[in-house]
């Protein structure tokens, strides 16, 4: 006889096969849905929050967000320019965002497309890792 499983698990996850790999995961992620990213009024993706929830090794408390691009994947260029924000190297004044005295644009995606364009995403990515690299350092 089966033993009857939890209510918070589906009922697919009967089986004691499955039921053990949910509760003997080393690693358990938790994603929940943000905004939708627009262009041109179609939905083109959406903001991730991801947090990990289970951890065997050290408690859990960080969360990250990316955007994920549907039919591409997760967007790099989201993530350097967030990281950006975060060390105070683009500034958002007036509405506008700027890296160094260069303005990119107004709004976050016009921003992510002038970087972009410009090529100053490998310079800006290269500074974040840097200063990453040095607080690392300095632990």
């Amino acid at each position: 006889m089966r033993p009857k499983s939890p209510i918070a698990y589906h009922k697919l996850a009967a089986h004691l096969a499955r039921l053990s790999l949910k509760l003997h995961a080393t690693l358990q992620l938790t994603l929940r849905a943000g905004q939708l990213i627009e262009r041109d009024g179609v939905i083109i993706g959406q903001q991730v929050q991801a947090r990990l929830s289970r951890r065997e090794i050290a408690p859990c408390w960080h969360s990250i967000e990316f955007d994920i691009i549907y039919e591409q994947g997760i967007v790099k260029i989201g993530e350097v320019f967030d990281l950006g924000i975060a060390l105070g190297e683009l500034l958002l004044q007036n509405g506008v965002y700027s890296l160094r005295g260069i303005e990119l644009g107004s709004g976050r995606e016009a921003a992510m497309l002038a970087l972009q364009r410009h090529a100053l995403l490998e310079t800006l990515e290269q500074v974040i890792r840097r200063k990453l690299l040095r607080t690392a350092a300095l632990r």
